[in-house]
Formats: C-alpha cells, sequence, structure tokens
C-alpha cells in the first residue's frame, strides 16, 4: 500500500503533554450494561426491546442529545427512567478493557496526566471510575450534563483541559473509539 504520508516510527513520536481518553469502549466494557439498561428501559415505558443490532448501528450520541430526538417534550422524564435501570446494574458488569490497566501504569509512570471525557452521565461517569479504583490516574473526569454541550462539541475536552490546569495542544492526544471523538478532538 502506498501511503501519500510517511508513517512514523515509534521513536520519532514525541511523548504527549497529556492523555485524554472516552471512557464506554475505549477503557472500559459497558456496552453490555447500557444494552440491558435500555432494554429494561424500554420494557418499563411499554415499547418493544431493541435488538444488539440496532444498539450497535445507534450512534454514540449522550442522551441528552438523542433522547429528545426520540421522546419529544418527554426527553427529560424518560432521561430519568432510563438511569434509574442503568444505576442498578452498571456496576455489577462493568470490567476495565483488557491492557487498560498497562496503559493507564504507562502513563502514570511518566507523569503524564490524563483524564476522562465521555458522553457517559458526569455523575455515573465518575462513580464507575471510583468504582474500578481508577480515580487516582485521572485530573478530570467530564461527562453528559457537565458541560453545557456533550460530545461531538469540544466544549467538554475544554473543560477537562480547564480542570486539569493545562492549555489547549496537539501534544495532548484524545483516545476514543468513534467517529465523535474524532470529531470532538
Amino acid at each position: 500500500m502506498n501511503n501519500s504520508w510517511p508513517i512514523p516510527r515509534a521513536q520519532e513520536i514525541e511523548a504527549p503533554r497529556a492523555v485524554f481518553f472516552d471512557w464506554d469502549n475505549t477503557l472500559v466494557k459497558s456496552a453490555d450494561a447500557t444494552f440491558q439498561a435500555y432494554n429494561s428501559f424500554l420494557d418499563r415505558i411499554g415499547h418493544k426491546p431493541m435488538s444488539r443490532e440496532e444498539a450497535n448501528s445507534r450512534p454514540p450520541h449522550s442522551v441528552r442529545h438523542w433522547f429528545p430526538l426520540t421522546f419529544g417534550l418527554e426527553a427529560p422524564r424518560m432521561i430519568d427512567l432510563y438511569y434509574e435501570e442503568l444505576s442498578k446494574i452498571h456496576l455489577q458488569s462493568l470490567q476495565p478493557m483488557d491492557g487498560c490497566e498497562d496503559i493507564l501504569d504507562y502513563f502514570a509512570e511518566q507523569q503524564i496526566p490524563m483524564a476522562v471525557v465521555s458522553n457517559k452521565n458526569g455523575e455515573i461517569l465518575r462513580k464507575e471510575i471510583a468504582h474500578l479504583g481508577f480515580d487516582f490516574y485521572f485530573t478530570a473526569a467530564v461527562g453528559c450534563f457537565d458541560t453545557p454541550q456533550d460530545k461531538p462539541h469540544p466544549g467538554p475536552l475544554f473543560e477537562a483541559l480547564r480542570k486539569s490546569s493545562l492549555s489547549p495542544g496537539l501534544d495532548i492526544w484524545y483516545v476514543g473509539d468513534n467517529a465523535i471523538d474524532y470529531t470532538c478532538a
């Protein structure tokens, strides 16, 4: 394959000044809990369950973004009901992604600040981080409802920078798993 740009070798890449991570499906396995909670929520409100394929095809927008599109004026109440279902199960099945702790340990050993920027509800996000004992890794954890807009808007990243006492720059990496993360960065 002929690339029009050179791929730098590992020794040519400068270390980042900081590394920010998405949370779900980047640092932790949470898709099953989210899927189960959403289907429990749908059952609770009398809707048919969503298939795994339907769930996987949805863009990973925050509930603040897609619940109004789905539930209109009922969105605030529906968000509350969904979070009630999620809060029942999200910690029970939460697991770090394979190799996650090795990566976090590496950056911590290098004294490179890290933060989490997610579209998961900020309160739930911070509970999950604490549950895994990961709070000491991160200078900030910013989630849905922590800023006026959620990803892909860059506001959450700027809030994490502010909370981490860092200025923006190309030497701060953002690691995620989807197009919304890419757009946000």
